[in-house]
């Protein structure tokens, strides 16, 4: 059975519906989704409502007296409103289409139940469990040394952790994290690693640093031990201007590129974050990333993750996981806070 942790919905980019979502699942064969939604509770700025009419739409009326989308309270408190929406749209949904069920009534053991749904299609059972992906962008390029970015690093992961702390207070408790660095910082301003055009303005010196600073950030991301799973680690590699920036030849750039993810991996193996086989992703490409060939040589764990964005990409992207995992399984994280590592445990969340 497959599984994938990281499918967004309407709370944030995606356009469809949470029994869409279910359906296309179960369609799939997929035992075990982690809906996830963007959320930067650091930079106001990066936070934004839905893209789809789903939260405005009169299928579902907005009568919850608790949810209020006031987009001018602070970051912290919007994110909350947000998925607390996402909850309460997921619970209509789920009350009334007769495939879902409500998590207690549904006790599957050893799989987190705080919010999930679970639906029966024919023999096929798909489990929806929530996550949320964090943006981490710890502003460590105005570092100086080795000693002010771990200062840096640090009073981020605070922040965060006093986050996450907010959002169980009301109410809100994720069964599995996900973090992603999607930008770097010149001059104050996140510029997102992925978009070629954003870096175009920069000297070749300063393209190679936001190499450097995207690197260090995803280290710092495994070593904060916040989450339980980093999101596409190898995103930079779909920017060409960057890429370049190590060297145009493509022979010398993946010799770079192997020393960068041979510090990633040494951080993984020692971290209970596990890596991400992404399908949105430069893993898709044709010879696969040099990441994911390290992960596989080093036997490094990993989960699987369509980042699907709109109706249909969870099915498309099964094909891709499995021609070039080359039979290597993927496995469920648990819980945030234990040890999904622990050999005695990995056994019963490989799928």
């Amino acid at each position: 059975m497959n599984i994938d942790t990281h499918v967004h919905t309407g709370a944030s980019d995606n356009e469809g519906f949470f029994h869409e979502l279910a359906f296309e699942a179960s369609e799939a064969n997929i035992g075990h989704v982690v809906y996830c939604d963007h959320a930067n509770p650091v930079d106001p700025d990066k936070n934004f409502p839905a893209k789809t009419e789903y939260f405005n739409s009169d299928i579902w009326p907005h009568d919850n007296e608790d949810i209020d989308l006031d987009e001018s309270i602070n970051s912290t408190e919007r994110i909350i409103d947000i998925f607390k929406t996402r909850e309460y749209f997921m619970e209509e949904e789920s009350e009334d289409n007769e495939f879902c069920i409500l998590a207690e009534e549904y006790n599957p053991g050893e799989v987190p139940t705080s919010y999930d749904i679970a639906l029966t299609s024919g023999c096929i059972q798909t489990v929806m469990h929530s996550g949320i992906e964090l943006d981490y962008n710890p502003p460590i390029e105005f570092a100086s040394n080795t000693e002010e970015v771990s200062e840096i690093a640090e009073s981020y992961n605070q922040a965060l952790k006093n986050f996450l702390d907010k959002a169980e207070q009301e109410g809100l408790k994720f069964d599995v994290l996900l973090g992603s660095v999607h930008d770097v910082n010149i001059d104050y301003e996140p510029r997102y690693v992925k978009k070629d055009q954003k870096f175009l303005d920069l000297e070749p010196q300063t393209k190679r640093k936001v190499v450097d600073d995207y690197f260090t950030k995803l280290e710092c991301l495994i070593e904060s031990e916040i989450f339980d799973i980093v999101a596409h680690p190898s995103l930079i590699e779909r920017n060409d201007v960057l890429m370049d920036s190590i060297s145009p030849v493509q022979e010398f750039r993946e010799r770079e590129l192997k020393n960068y993810y041979e510090s990633i991996i040494d951080c993984l193996e020692k971290s209970r974050t596990i890596t991400e086989f992404n399908g949105k992703g430069v893993e898709r490409q044709d010879p696969p990333s040099v990441f994911w060939n390290l992960v596989k040589e080093r036997e490094i764990p990993h989960t699987r993750g369509s980042d699907s964005h709109r109706r249909g990409e969870m099915t498309s992207r099964i094909g891709d996981f499995e021609r070039v995992e080359d039979s290597k399984r993927p496995i469920m994280p648990l819980l945030n806070g234990k040890d999904s590592k622990s050999p005695e445990l990995l056994s019963k969340h490989q799928i």
